[in-house]
């Protein structure tokens, strides 16, 4: 008896997991992927770069961009908020 019940709890568990998938994968999208993308890409040609950063976090800065040796990855560029 005691396997029979915890069959019926596993299939109860997996039934409702797979109604909370379908449930949350029907949610409407807030804002689409393309208009995000969009808007940063029309904010990252209005700034004035100042500097350059290592994109992996590392405290290394520089006035120019510059290869880095270690993970062949080019420096970020960190721009200025324009005022509108």
């Amino acid at each position: 008896m005691p396997r029979f019940s915890g069959a019926i709890l596993l299939a109860l568990g997996v039934a409702a997991g797979a109604a909370g998938g379908y449930w949350y994968a029907r949610l409407p999208a807030r804002a689409p992927a393309s208009a995000v993308a969009l808007e940063s890409i029309a904010t990252a040609a209005e700034r004035k770069i100042l500097y350059y950063r290592d994109p992996s976090g590392a405290p290394y800065f520089s006035a120019k961009p510059r290869k880095l040796r270690a993970c062949d990855s080019k420096s970020l560029p960190v721009g200025s908020k324009v005022d509108t």
